[in-house]
């Protein structure tokens, strides 16, 4: 069964922000998610800090925010 794929490129109310919903991320050829249940909305304007240990996700999440992965 092949992992599933976002198609979309806009959200079904734009201007509403960036919404990410139980979202998961494996490396290929890695045998654990990088992340795994993450789901957040960012609203226009709004601020956010990711804060972690080394390895946690956080450069994962930002190249899925930004589809550089």
């Amino acid at each position: 069964m092949a992992p599933e794929a976002g198609s979309l490129t806009a959200g079904s109310r734009p201007g509403d922000g960036i919404r990410f919903e139980n979202v998961g991320f494996t490396y290929p050829g890695a045998e654990t998610p990088a992340l795994t249940g993450i789901s957040l909305h960012l609203r226009p304007s709004e601020s956010l800090a990711l804060v972690g240990a080394n390895g946690s996700g956080k450069t994962t999440l930002i190249k899925l925010l930004t589809r550089l992965s």
